[in-house]
């Protein structure tokens, strides 16, 4: 397959908002993720289809349940060969008897065009997604719903303002579940014209069919240029990188949808498509210059979650939340970093103050579990280094960079309080970090004074190099010198920095 301007076999087309994309998909798309052991066991309900496929990001989609529909171009009922030519507002598909063309009006709308006497589009049904297809009769005129049902829990309608459409269905013997269904839009003098609504409800309250294409590809221009604009100036050499960037940024954001209570950045719109906890703090570090609501979403929308302990899910989407890890709670270091340039209101650092005592306190009262002074990472999860060597041979181990995140969170909880008036809650947090500092130089350094993780039942000393080591760092000053030099060391000339970094 031949693709011009952006890759979308690996870089989705999406707009800021939608739970609604475009891919190029080839046969193995999913083969790296579904080599996981984890997955051996729905391996064969993965999409193996090559093709251009709408796909959903919606939670209850994931991980095989994403793709709805694949779109093919076709002349007289057969298809067509084509090539893709796409950038951050349009996809044109581009065969020989002519040209059908994707953008988005907004997050929930994706719009399709086709020039070209005689030219059709077929749009079939991924049938792994089972549900049905009815025709919806509105005042507007006749529109298609489509309804999965087997874990999806998507809607969509379908719209035909332009050209004549034929539809082919296969049900069960009840009516009760469609086995195969496609449509196939002709041109008509020409051209035709498609609208595919997301629905969040089970009908589609205010239809309209009605749609300029050219209007829309321009809305989406300007209101991408404006994010992108919001993004501090670069050399010039950087444009394509940055663009890019930002576009990925720009297309990770998803609107507010069940269990996500404000827009919020998915870490990706490919696969494992959520909300993760680390990672979204950092996205709202970076985009909080360029727009402050935006980045002060991001540091809040796991928060919207936090249980009855103190914690937060370390993922969620729209249709799922999920407690089975806990990042490390980085969120007070973030915070020390973004003031030192953003100036946040008393009422902004009261919520967030609020939040994140209790995310403290859910670290010091569950996640200590031998009594030590210093908490755990259950297993890697829990670290947001997943696949670390520190956890080769071992589970709930006591590291030096989870004390240090904890450290810097204590620090800022302490200043923050002092800020706010409360001057015995400051002297606690205080003397809560001071004290889990001492008990990190005694734990977690060894006699050369570099850094080390303990099992968390044995206390024994954990041999193996990783970066979470040197973690540590980040205290400043706050470590001793002779700690700082050690692991300074240990970065320039312990085989850690490569020529793509640390």
């Amino acid at each position: 397959m031949k693709i011009t301007g952006i890759d979308i076999s690996y870089i989705p087309f999406s707009t800021r908002g939608s739970y609604m994309l475009l891919n190029y998909l080839y046969p193995d798309f999913y083969t790296g993720f579904t080599g996981m052991e984890v997955h051996e066991s729905i391996k064969h309900t993965f999409n193996t289809t090559e093709g251009l496929f709408l796909r959903s990001v919606r939670a209850a989609c994931q991980p095989n349940k994403m793709e709805v529909c694949m779109f093919e171009p076709v002349f007289e009922g057969k298809t067509l060969p084509y090539e893709l030519v796409c950038d951050y507002t349009r996809v044109d598909m581009v065969c020989e008897k002519g040209k059908v063309s994707f953008c988005y009006d907004d997050e929930d709308t994706l719009l399709a065009v086709g020039s070209g006497e005689g030219l059709g589009l077929r749009i079939k049904w991924m049938g792994k997604n089972g549900g049905w297809t009815t025709p919806i009769q509105a005042p507007e005129g006749l529109y298609y719903k489509r309804v999965s049902n087997t874990g999806s829990n998507d809607t969509y309608a379908f719209c035909f303002p332009q050209g004549k459409v034929s539809v082919s269905e296969e049900w069960t013997y009840d009516k009760c579940l469609m086995k195969s269904s496609e449509y196939i839009c002709y041109a008509e003098n020409g051209r035709f014209s498609l609208v595919i609504k997301d629905l969040d409800t089970y009908v589609w309250p205010n239809p309209k069919f009605d749609y300029d294409f050219q209007t829309s590809v321009r809305k989406t221009q300007a209101t991408f240029q404006q994010f992108y604009d919001s993004f501090p100036s670069m050399s010039s050499r950087f444009d394509f990188s940055k663009k890019l960037s930002v576009y990925l940024l720009w297309i990770a954001t998803v609107r507010k949808r069940g269990f996500i209570q404000r827009e919020s950045i998915m870490m990706s719109k490919t696969v494992a498509c959520y909300v993760w906890a680390y990672e979204v703090w950092l996205c709202g570090w970076g985009v909080y210059l360029g727009d402050p609501k935006l980045g002060y979403d991001q540091l809040l929308t796991m928060f919207d979650s936090q249980n009855s302990y103190g914690g937060i899910p370390h993922s969620k989407g729209d249709m799922v939340f999920d407690y089975t890890a806990q990042m490390g709670p980085s969120i007070g270091w973030i915070l020390n970093r973004m003031m030192r340039k953003i100036k946040f209101t008393d009422e902004q650092i009261e919520t967030l103050y609020g939040h994140i005592v209790k995310l403290t306190e859910y670290y010091l009262n569950f996640r200590d579990c031998n009594q030590d002074g210093l908490c755990e990472y259950q297993q890697g999860f829990d670290s947001c280094n997943d696949n670390t060597s520190m956890f080769h041979h071992h589970i709930n181990i006591t590291t030096p960079d989870l004390a240090a995140l904890l450290i810097l969170q204590m620090d800022w909880l302490s200043d923050m309080a002092k800020r706010l008036g409360r001057h015995n809650e400051s002297a606690y947090w205080k003397s809560r970090s001071d004290a889990m500092l001492e008990k990190m130089l005694e734990k977690l350094f060894d006699e050369h004074g570099l850094a080390i993780a303990r099992d968390g039942y044995t206390e024994e000393p954990i041999q193996t190099k990783t970066p979470m080591l040197l973690v540590p760092l980040i205290l400043g000053d706050k470590l001793p010198g002779k700690n700082r030099r050690a692991l300074l060391e240990e970065l320039i000339n312990g085989g850690y920095i490569t020529k793509l970094g640390v």
